[in-house]
């Protein structure tokens, strides 16, 4: 009999992506799904949009509750789930036909826990993925630790796994939080054996106006400060001999938040601007490895140490005048190709 995959979908105010999004899960070339949509208190027209599918495809199973977050959403999914192995997508984001095929494939030829793809980021005007190389690479529990803590070639995401249903026996996923996956990833991965990754781009993350990167900074994007301090901990507990690449990744987490803030007006963000600013002053001067900083971003954290309040006007006067000059320089190249192909007409 063939293995089920329970697909859960978190919806909340996505109507303008729903259709794009259900239509690539219905149109799988594994077609063995129970497909679970959770409308998560959605205000718009996306509560119709799920019970049409419901009505259409007996694999759909509909959930309607009050708006209570994404992780509240995955839990309520999770709660009825009936599949083998469970996958994630959001509700604005889109998959090619093959990922669950190609996840579960990996999945049991290589007796793994976890299955892993690549995505791209998909823009308005471009589309990117560093996952081209189609490799495919096997870890034990502590290799993908590693790379997990790291956040690097392994992600956080929940959306891009195929995971064994076991994982998530007699445990909820954190709620109430913004980067939940940061939260909860990592405990996902403790009791994973074995985790296989392809290094293929197969699912597509949608960088709506709605999504968490885009936008000015907003007060709950602190949950991910408070979630790598958490990985600290837990670091230092289960896996100590990682715990260098969770204070890393702790300081990069701390260093980006200092950089949305001061993109943004940091007069209004005063307390977490001080937040960050200490966590990255604490780990810059403990023993993490600078050496995966680039130059720029290091340049970057020695103005916002040398004077902390100071920092964000120069930074958005820098950014400001570099916006100016690359714009100029677009026009220069656009009048020189001008030129040149009057030139080449007369």
């Amino acid at each position: 009999m063939l293995s089920k995959i329970s697909i859960i979908v978190p919806v909340y105010n996505v109507e303008y992506y729903l259709h794009k999004c259900v239509d690539s899960i219905i149109s799988q070339t594994y077609n063995n799904l129970e497909i679970i949509l959770v409308d998560d208190g959605s205000t718009d027209n996306c509560a119709k949009i799920c019970d049409n599918y419901a009505n259409k495809d007996t694999r759909f199973k509909v959930i309607h509750k009050k708006n209570d977050g994404c992780s509240s959403a995955r839990n309520a999914g999770l709660h009825i789930a009936s599949g083998d192995y469970i996958g994630f997508v959001d509700g604005d984001d889109f998959i090619s036909n093959d990922m669950y095929d190609l996840l579960l494939r990996n999945l049991k030829e290589f007796k793994a826990d976890i299955s892993i793809c690549g995505f791209y980021s998909v823009y308005e005007k471009q589309m990117t993925s560093k996952y081209l190389s189609d490799r495919k690479q096997i870890y034990t529990n502590s290799e993908a630790m590693k790379l997990l803590l790291e956040d690097t070639y392994i992600n956080n995401y929940y959306w891009n796994k195929l995971y064994k249903k076991e994982l998530f026996k007699n445990w909820k996923l954190i709620e109430s939080k913004a980067f939940e996956d940061i939260f909860n990833q990592h405990l996902l991965f403790l009791n994973a054996k074995k985790i296989i990754f392809q290094d293929i781009a197969k699912y597509y993350y949608v960088m709506s106006p709605n999504s968490a990167q885009r936008g000015g900074f907003r007060s709950n994007r602190m949950d991910g400060l408070s979630a790598t301090r958490e990985r600290i901990i837990f670091s230092k507990e289960r896996y100590p001999e990682f715990l260098l690449f969770a204070e890393t990744t702790h300081a990069r987490r701390a260093f980006y938040l200092l950089i949305e803030i001061a993109k943004d007006d940091y007069r209004k963000f005063l307390h977490e601007y001080g937040i960050a600013y200490q966590e990255l002053k604490k780990a810059w001067n403990s023993d993490i490895n600078k050496s995966s900083f680039s130059g720029k971003e290091i340049l970057l954290i020695k103005l916002i140490l040398l004077n902390r309040y100071c920092f964000p006007p120069i930074f958005r006067n820098y950014t400001r005048l570099k916006n100016k000059i690359n714009m100029f320089l677009h026009k220069l190249n656009v009048h020189h190709e001008l030129e040149m192909s009057r030139q080449y007409y007369n």
